[in-house]
């Protein structure tokens, strides 16, 4: 039996938690940029430094969340779209379930924009190829890459788990035991 209350508190933290990443991981190329123009004072910040960088995370975690919320939403409807052009059985309830396991592939996309947005601070300490005009530019196409990696992954398990599931039974159509005589009075003993 299929369980959609669940699987959407399971999409809802998955979702939550790769926005929040994504948020954490633009907020950290924003105060680099920052650094790099001189607005940013390591010893002293000042509160409101501090609080227009923790906005701008927020607010790029906001507006990820609501993204990632409207593909998984699309990719819902898309489930029950083509798997009724197949003839699966796709329920409501099963389109959930698959989405909400497969929410895991946004949290992998954002983790890995994190390491790559990680990794300028950490390029510039070793004396890594980082510079304004063309570091950024390789950066930003690997935090893409990223993305679209975690893009793949959800996509990937979506169609496994649509597949897995195809004919899953709605609830209520639970097979009740058979009343089968044994064996000897069925003629096969």
């Amino acid at each position: 039996m299929v369980e959609s209350r669940r699987s959407r508190q399971l999409a809802q933290w998955t979702l939550t938690l790769a926005a929040g990443v994504t948020g954490l991981a633009l907020g950290m190329v924003r105060i680099v940029e920052w650094v790099d123009l001189g607005r940013w004072n390591w010893a002293s910040p000042g509160p409101r430094t501090w609080a227009a960088a923790l906005f701008e995370c927020i607010g790029a975690a906001g507006a990820t969340l609501v993204l990632l919320v409207i593909l998984t939403w699309i990719e819902h409807r898309g489930i029950r779209f083509f798997g009724a052009r197949r003839g699966w059985r796709v329920t409501p309830a099963v389109a959930t379930v698959v989405c909400a396991h497969a929410s895991v592939g946004w949290l992998v996309g954002s983790l890995l924009l994190l390491l790559t947005f990680a990794s300028e601070p950490m390029l510039r300490i070793i004396g890594g190829p980082v510079t304004i005009d063309g570091g950024r530019m390789v950066l930003g196409s690997f935090g893409a890459g990223a993305l679209f990696a975690g893009l793949m992954w959800f996509e990937i398990l979506v169609f496994l788990g649509a597949r897995r599931c195809r004919f899953a039974n709605p609830p209520g159509a639970e097979g009740k035991p058979l009343d089968r005589p044994s064996g000897a009075a069925a003629g096969l003993g």
